[in-house]
């Protein structure tokens, strides 16, 4: 895959953003079964930068920054 697309899951988890290669690269919403969203971005299928997490009613629960696929910061 590549460009703007939708990544279902069989876990229920469901992702729309960009895709470069058949990965998860650039902005991009991750939202699991129970509707709790990352909205951050990737590269190469990592978490890869400014995020923020939130839950079924939009709440932020936290953020912070990913480098490669680890928390950098959280607030």
């Amino acid at each position: 895959m590549h460009g703007e697309g939708v990544l279902r899951m069989a876990n229920g988890t469901k992702f729309k953003g960009i895709f470069a290669n058949g990965k998860r690269n650039g902005k991009g919403v991750e939202e699991d079964a129970e509707g709790n969203r990352f909205e951050g971005s990737f590269a190469d299928d990592l978490r890869d930068g400014a995020f923020v997490e939130k839950d079924k009613n939009g709440n932020v629960i936290r953020k912070g920054y990913y480098k490669r696929g680890a928390i950098e910061t959280l607030q």
